[in-house]
């Protein structure tokens, strides 16, 4: 019984290293035109988001470039956590 404590005690330390690492790893996307940028951790949360003031957008300018942002971000972050896993198989 006291294995099985045992084995699910490291579990979670186990997840929470992971989670740990996950948060650690950032990716930067940007739009197209480069007016927005979004940061994304390795969890895809948003923890940045970055608008120009060189550029007047409107809101369709802004609303294309945030998903263009996003998409650019979660694109990059995938890839650097396909990596960092396939090193760890």
């Amino acid at each position: 019984m006291f294995d099985k404590i045992k084995d699910m005690y490291q579990m979670q330390k186990q997840a929470r290293e992971m989670q740990t690492m996950l948060n650690a790893e950032q990716a930067v996307g940007s739009s197209k035109d480069g007016s927005i940028q979004i940061t994304l951790n390795g969890s895809f949360e948003v923890t940045n988001v970055s608008v120009s003031d060189a550029s007047p957008l409107t809101k369709d300018l802004v609303q294309k470039g945030i998903k263009e942002a996003f998409t650019d971000a979660q694109q990059k972050i995938k890839g650097i956590l396909m990596q960092k896993f396939k090193g760890m198989a």
